[in-house]
């Protein structure tokens, strides 16, 4: 019905996520309703009052480094699963870690089956009631001791080497965040286990910001970083499912060059009643959202469309110039460039245009900076 004109649809979904509680999603569709017709003066209202109701949750303190890496692993369930990930971190052949599982509002039955490990490198902590991952992850990251923290999910397993690989790298390269490759495995459970049909792909693409705002292609179970860089970049946003984990590595990446590894160290576990397979139209939709937020600079461009179609050029030129002192590290794409072409042209930036005009070639040759 609003094939033609698909801000419309969006417009709907703003007050039906608003209705949910779900500010950042009521968010990314009225900034991209703007970004799809700027000439919408009570959706653009909305917008910016959306933007002030949002902010993402900075840690009050972070606890001192006293181990190497804390791995965090939430969970709500009861399983044979859990079994399996928890023993993968405890045979790495990089010892100097602790384990944190949290507990997301779950039976208590998974206290018993953490305690039945009987290692002193497991903590356990509970939530009172369902959180969802994101609020789980931050809690673990509140109480983690690692300088470093890695993630598991309870039905995914580390390979031996994985946290050694991870260390190694960052060590060596003196990186804030680096990740390895992971192994997408397709499966069924037999008995409370996870049984193995066949392997689909192996995620194995080197760090880039542009491919960052165009498809996911970096799992939360590769990843390792400082744990410090969440006092500028904030923790993981407890508003969104799916997607909370992308959107924090987005998130860094507009801070920090990542260090990429070409080693499996991973299994993603993939079948009925995974997360992503549940969530798959979520995680779509919910993704070409926020990848389109941070490529089109958090919501300035669809900003400053709508300055202009108002003729306020001063508010415009003042978002102007902070999009072009953050160019230099921006999510660069032929799509992004183009929309900041376009506004270049307006104030008759010949300088940037010159910039611009020699990326827009480069990127549509195929590359990337």
């Amino acid at each position: 019905m609003h094939s033609r004109k698909p801000w419309l649809a969006l417009n709907k979904l703003i007050q039906i996520y608003i209705n949910r509680d779900e500010i950042f999603l009521a968010l990314l569709c009225s900034l991209e309703s703007l970004r799809l017709n700027c000439k919408q003066n009570e959706i653009f209202e909305r917008a910016r009052s959306l933007t002030e109701q949002f902010k993402i949750r900075f840690p009050d303190r972070l606890l001192e480094d006293r181990i190497t890496v804390s791995v965090i692993m939430p969970t709500n369930r009861e399983s044979l699963e859990i079994k399996e990930a928890v023993q993968s971190v405890l045979n790495q052949t990089f010892q100097d870690f602790e384990l944190i599982v949290v507990n997301d509002g779950g039976p208590r039955e998974i206290q018993n089956t953490v305690e039945s490990f009987r290692s002193n490198k497991i903590r356990y902590f509970r939530l009172d009631h369902r959180a969802g991952p994101g609020a789980a992850r931050n809690q673990g990251i509140l109480e983690a001791l690692g300088k470093y923290l890695a993630y598991l999910d309870d039905d995914d397993v580390y390979y031996p080497h994985h946290l050694e690989t991870l260390v190694g790298l960052l060590k060596e390269s003196q990186s804030k965040f680096g990740y390895t490759n992971m192994v997408k495995i397709i499966g069924s459970l037999n008995q409370g286990r996870f049984k193995p049909n066949r392997t689909d792909t192996v995620w194995d693409v080197p760090f880039d910001r542009g491919t960052m705002v165009s498809r996911a292609y970096m799992g939360t179970n590769t990843v390792l970083h400082e744990k410090g860089i969440l006092e500028e970049i904030g923790l993981f946003n407890e508003k969104l499912f799916p997607g909370e984990d992308e959107d924090l590595w987005i998130r860094c990446a507009a801070r920090y060059d990542f260090k990429h590894i070409s080693q499996c160290t991973s299994e993603y576990r993939r079948k009925d009643d995974n997360s992503v397979r549940l969530h798959v139209l979520d995680c779509a939709f919910n993704g070409l959202l926020y990848r389109k937020y941070y490529a089109f600079s958090r919501g300035q461009i669809a900003f400053i469309k709508c300055f202009l179609a108002q003729n306020d050029e001063k508010q415009a030129d003042a978002l102007y110039q902070g999009i072009k002192k953050q160019y230099s590290h921006s999510f660069k794409t032929v799509f992004v460039v183009e929309q900041v072409i376009k506004i270049a042209r307006h104030f008759n930036d010949k300088v940037f245009l010159k910039q611009l005009a020699h990326d827009y070639r480069h990127l549509s040759a195929g590359h990337s900076k």
